[in-house]
């Protein structure tokens, strides 16, 4: 009985892991995008030069990291 016990101990253990292993990923990354996302408009907003303000802001759009919607 015991073994039995172990058995599927394990049958359970191992599915539960990987499906951890594979959605942590990308909730840590959802979360990081969100916090990091926040912090980069803060940023950008405080550049007192418009011109490289403006250089800034536009570089984040093109690479994806900010849209248009975030900075107004």
């Amino acid at each position: 009985m015991e073994k039995n016990l172990k058995i599927k101990f394990i049958l359970i253990i191992i599915p539960v892991a990987i499906v951890v292993s594979i959605i942590m990923p990308y909730y840590d990354s959802y979360r990081f995008k969100n916090s990091f996302k926040d912090e980069f408009i803060e940023y950008l907003m405080s550049i007192e030069d418009e011109e490289r303000k403006n250089e800034e802001i536009n570089s984040a759009i093109e690479k994806g990291w900010i849209n248009k919607k975030d900075i107004k």
